[in-house]
């Protein structure tokens, strides 16, 4: 699985799902051809299926499968691990910076969109 599939999921666990492909494409800051990509991987894994919208033929909405829903903690954990392993040589002080950095940058690039 790649960051950007568990990217996706996230927000779907997060936010809910039934979100639309535009919805996520903007929560998400990626193009929405970029997305139709991760979606369509989801979607072979059966994680994730597009369900047309009720009132708009022309919108998907992408809701998660049982097996999209079980593989949430199972990410959690691993992405606990991962920041473990980044914070572990740094100190408190130096943790707390890099957070602080990182959401400065993320920020910036939502000022982008």
């Amino acid at each position: 699985m790649t960051t950007a599939q568990v990217e996706v999921l996230s927000l779907l666990w997060s936010h809910g799902d039934g979100q639309t492909q535009k919805e996520l494409h903007e929560r998400l800051c990626i193009r929405p051809a970029s997305l139709t990509k991760v979606l369509d991987m989801l979607a072979a894994g059966g994680w994730v299926e597009r369900k047309q919208d009720a009132d708009d033929a022309r919108v998907n909405r992408i809701f998660l499968t049982e097996t999209g829903r079980s593989i949430e903690n199972v990410c959690a954990e691993i992405l606990r691990e991962v920041e473990r392993l980044v914070r572990k040589n740094l100190s408190s002080e130096e943790a707390a910076i890099l957070l602080m950095l990182l959401k400065k940058s993320e920020s910036s690039l939502e000022e982008e969109k």
